[in-house]
C-alpha cells in the first residue's frame, strides 16, 4: 500500500535540494558578477577620459589641417567666409562635442559653433593666451566642460587657438549608461542562470528522485515489474542503477524459484500436491507482480514540465530581442502605401504579425493534438528561423511584411505546441502549476529580450540582432530534440471541435460578454501593441534615447507584470471582485500615459510603461476568470473551451488594430498627444466598464443570462 507521508517526505526533500542549490548558485553568481562588473566599470572610468581627450585632439587636428590648407592658398585667417558653418559640420557627427571655437592670438573669439543648449566658458581667452605663450596643446576643465585647446600654426608661427569642448555631463552620462547596461546584464544573467539551473536540476536531481519515489510506491504495493529509466554517470545515476539492479535481482530470484517449483512438480507427480503448489503460486502472483521472463521489462519515466520551459524561454527571448527597435527598423525601410499615412505604414508589420498569430493559432492547436508537441514545435521552428533571417536581410517594406508573417506563423505554432505539452503532462490537480511554469518562462523571456535586444542593437546594429535571434531559435530546436520525447501520431484522440460561426453568434448575444470584450480585453491589447510595441520605441528615439535605454524602459513592463500578476490574481480571487480589478486595472493602465502632458521626457514614458504593467497585472487574470462567470448559459451550451476560444480570438483583434489607432492619433496630435490620447481612451474604457457592470448589478441580472 502507498504511504502518502513517505511520498510527501521525498518531495519535500527534493524541494529542499532545489531551494538550497538555487540559492547557493545564485548567491555565488551574483557575487562574482557584481565583482566583475565593478572592476569593468572602474577600468572603463579610467580609460574614458583619455579616450575623450584623444578624440578631441583627432577632431581638432582635422579642423586645423583644413584651416592650414585654406591659409596656404592665401585665405586671410580672420576673413574666412563660412567658417562657422564648417565648424558646425565638423561638430555634428560628435554630439558629445558641445562647441568648437577659434581664438585669435589676443584671446578674442573669431569663429564658433555651439549647441543650442550650451554656452561658452568665460575662461577661453585666458586658456588661448597660455597656449600661444607655450605653443603647445592644453587640456583643462572649464565650468561644465572639458576643453582641449590646440594651437593653429602657419609658417612656423602660432596664429590662433582651436578650442574643442566636451560637456562633462556627457562623461557622467556615458558612465551611467555603462553602469545601467552592466546592471541589466547582471539581472539577465541571473534570470538566464535560473532557467538553465531549472533544466539541469530537473533532469539530474528532481525528476530521478520523483521516479524513484514512484517506483518505491509500486514496490510497497507488491509491483516489482518496473525499473527507473534514467541514464547518467553521476552519483544519482549510479544509485538508480543499483536500485534497478536490486529490482532485477528480486525478479531473477522469483524466476529461479518458479523454475525450481515447476521442476519439483514434474518430479513428484502428485496431483494433490501440484494443485496446492499452483494455488500458492496463484496467490503470490495475485499479491505481487514481476517482470515477464519473455517480454520486455517495463521502465517508468516522467516528463518534466521544465523540459519545455527552457526551449520556450529561449525562443520567446529570440522574438523579444527586436522589441525595443522594431518600429525604428521599419521606419528605415519605409515605403508609401496608398490609403495609409506614414505612421500607419510603420505600424503595419506589427499589426500583420498579430493578425497572422490569430489566424495560425487554431491550426496549430489541431496539429498539436494530432502530431504531438515535439513535432509541432519543429514544424514551427522552420518558418520562424527563415523569418528571422529574412527580416535581418529585408530590403523593402514589402518583403519585411512577408518575413514577419513567417515569424508569426512559427511563433503561434511553437506557443501552442508548448501549451499542448503542458496539457498532455498535467491533470486537473496540477494544471494550474503547469501553466504557471509556462507563463513564467514567457514573462522572463520578455524581460530578458527587451533589455538585451536594446544593448545588442546599440553594439552590433539592427540586422545582426535578427541573426542572433536566428541562432537562439535554432538552439531552442536543439533543446527540444534532446529534451522532449517523440510521440507517434495521435489516433486515439478524437479531433477537437473547431470554432463555428454559430458559436460567435451564441456568445456575442451576451451583452456582459460584449462589455468585457469591448471595454476590458480589447482596450488592453490596443494599449499593449499600440503604445508599448509601437509608440514607446519611436517616441523614446525622438527624445534622443539610445537603444539600450529604450530596452531598459520596455523591460520595466515585464518586471512589474511578473512580480504583481500573482499578487493581484490571488487578491481578486480572495475578494471575489474580478470586475473591479478588470475595470480599475484598465483605467490605471491608461492613466500613466496621460502624464506625458505635464513633462515630455523619458521618465514620463517609463512611468507610463510601469503603470501599464501594473494595470495589466491587475486586469488580465480576472478577465479570464470572469468569462465563465458571466457566460454560464453559453458554457453549458457550447462548452467552456469554445467560449474561451471565442474570447481569445476576438481579443486578439485589439492587438491588430492597436498600432493603427495610435498611428492615427500621431498623425492628428503628434507623439505626445497620441500617447496622452491613448491613455485617455483606455482609462475611459475602464471607467465605463465599471459603470456598465455596476448597472448590470443594480438591474439584478443573473450571471450568464442574456440581455
Amino acid at each position: 500500500m502507498s504511504h502518502p507521508a513517505d511520498r510527501s517526505a521525498a518531495r519535500s526533500y527534493s524541494r529542499r535540494i532545489n531551494i538550497r542549490l538555487f540559492a547557493l548558485t545564485l548567491i555565488i553568481l551574483a557575487g562574482a558578477a557584481a565583482f566583475a562588473s565593478w572592476r569593468a566599470l572602474d577600468a572603463f572610468e579610467r580609460e574614458l577620459v583619455p579616450e575623450i581627450e584623444q578624440k578631441s585632439i583627432t577632431v581638432g587636428q582635422s579642423v586645423n589641417d583644413l584651416i592650414e590648407k585654406a591659409l596656404s592658398i592665401g585665405v586671410p585667417f580672420q576673413q574666412m567666409v563660412g567658417m562657422e558653418q564648417f565648424l558646425g559640420d565638423a561638430r555634428a557627427p560628435h554630439p558629445e562635442i558641445r562647441y568648437l571655437a577659434i581664438s585669435s592670438t589676443e584671446g578674442g573669439l573669431l569663429y564658433k559653433s555651439i549647441s543650442s543648449s550650451s554656452s561658452m566658458p568665460d575662461e577661453l581667452p585666458g586658456i588661448a593666451r597660455q597656449v600661444i605663450d607655450g605653443n603647445h596643446l592644453k587640456w583643462a576643465e572649464l565650468e561644465d566642460y572639458q576643453n582641449t585647446a590646440l594651437p593653429i600654426t602657419f609658417d612656423g608661427k602660432t596664429i590662433g587657438v582651436l578650442h574643442v569642448g566636451v560637456e562633462r555631463a556627457f562623461v557622467r552620462q556615458t558612465i551611467s549608461e555603462i553602469l545601467y547596461d552592466i546592471l541589466v546584464v547582471l539581472l539577465i544573467s541571473l534570470l538566464v542562470t535560473f532557467e538553465v539551473l531549472l533544466i539541469i536540476v530537473a533532469i539530474s536531481i528532481t525528476t530521478p528522485i520523483r521516479l524513484m519515489d514512484n517506483v518505491a510506491d509500486r514496490l510497497r504495493e507488491g509491483d516489482f515489474s518496473l525499473a527507473v529509466l534514467h541514464r547518467s554517470n553521476d552519483e544519482i545515476g549510479r544509485f538508480l542503477e543499483a536500485f534497478n539492479a536490486t529490482i532485477r535481482s528480486i525478479n531473477e530470484s522469483y524466476d529461479g524459484l518458479l523454475n525450481k517449483v515447476r521442476s519439483l512438480q514434474q518430479k513428484i507427480g502428485n496431483r494433490v500436491v501440484s494443485k496446492e503448489v499452483e494455488d500458492i503460486l496463484a496467490g503470490v502472483q495475485e499479491r505481487f507482480r514481476f517482470f515477464s521472463s519473455e517480454g520486455p521489462r517495463r521502465q517508468l519515466r516522467e516528463s518534466s514540465l521544465i523540459n519545455i520551459r527552457t526551449p520556450l524561454f529561449i525562443f520567446i527571448f529570440a522574438e523579444e530581442l527586436s522589441r525595443p527597435f522594431f518600429p525604428i527598423y521599419v521606419k528605415e525601410l519605409y515605403a508609401p502605401i496608398p490609403g495609409l499615412t506614414p505612421e500607419m505604414v510603420i505600424g503595419l508589420p506589427i499589426s500583420v504579425f498579430m493578425l497572422m498569430v490569430a489566424i495560425a493559432t487554431p491550426f496549430a492547436g489541431s496539429w498539436a493534438d494530432r502530431y504531438g508537441p515535439r513535432r509541432v514545435f519543429m514544424i514551427g521552428i522552420v518558418p520562424a528561423v527563415i523569418g528571422f533571417i529574412g527580416t535581418g536581410l529585408a530590403l523593402s517594406l514589402y518583403d519585411l511584411l512577408f518575413w514577419r508573417c513567417l515569424c508569426a506563423f512559427g511563433y503561434a505554432t511553437i506557443y501552442i505546441a508548448c501549451q499542448g505539452y503542458i496539457a498532455d503532462n498535467t491533470d486537473s490537480s496540477n494544471r494550474a502549476q503547469g501553466m504557471a511554469i509556462f507563463m513564467g518562462g514567457v514573462f522572463a523571456a520578455g524581460i530578458c529580450g527587451a533589455a538585451i535586444g536594446g544593448i545588442l542593437a546599440d553594439r552590433i546594429g539592427f540586422r545582426l540582432t535578427f541573426f542572433v535571434s536566428t541562432a537562439l531559435a535554432l538552439l531552442a530546436a536543439i533543446l527540444v530534440v534532446n529534451l522532449i520525447d517523440p510521440q507517434p501520431p495521435r489516433t486515439d484522440r478524437a479531433p477537437k471541435r473547431g470554432l463555428r460561426f454559430g458559436d460567435f453568434i451564441t456568445v456575442l448575444g451576451n451583452t456582459r460578454f460584449l462589455a468585457l470584450l469591448l471595454l476590458g480585453a480589447i482596450p488592453g491589447k490596443i494599449i499593449l501593441t499600440g503604445f508599448l510595441f509601437y509608440l514607446a520605441p519611436l517616441y523614446l528615439k525622438l527624445l534622443g534615447d539610445n537603444q539600450s535605454t529604450i530596452g531598459r524602459v520596455l523591460m520595466a513592463y515585464g518586471i512589474v507584470t511578473i512580480l504583481m500578476t500573482p499578487v493581484f490574481a490571488k487578491l481578486a480571487d480572495k475578494l471575489g471582485a474580478h470586475r473591479w480589478f478588470v475595470g480599475l486595472g484598465t483605467a490605471i493602465s491608461g492613466l500613466g500615459l496621460i502624464g506625458i502632458l505635464y513633462q515630455q521626457s523619458t521618465i514620463s514614458v517609463l512611468a507610463g510603461v510601469i503603470m501599464l504593467g501594473l494595470g495589466h497585472a491587475m486586469s488580465i487574470s480576472p478577465q479570464l476568470a470572469m468569462v465563465p462567470e458571466i457566460c454560464a448559459r453559453e458554457v453549458a451550451e457550447i462548452g467552456q473551451t469554445t467560449v474561451l476560444s471565442v474570447f481569445r480570438l476576438i481579443e486578439r483583434m485589439g492587438s491588430v488594430v492597436g498600432p493603427f489607432i495610435v498611428a492615427a492619433l500621431i498623425g492628428a496630435f503628434g507623439y505626445s498627444g497620441a500617447m496622452a490620447g491613448t491613455g485617455i481612451l483606455i482609462s475611459s474604457a475602464g471607467v465605463l466598464f465599471l459603470a456598465v457592470f455596476l448597472g448590470f448589478a443594480a438591474s439584478g441580472s443573473s450571471k450568464g443570462s442574456k440581455s
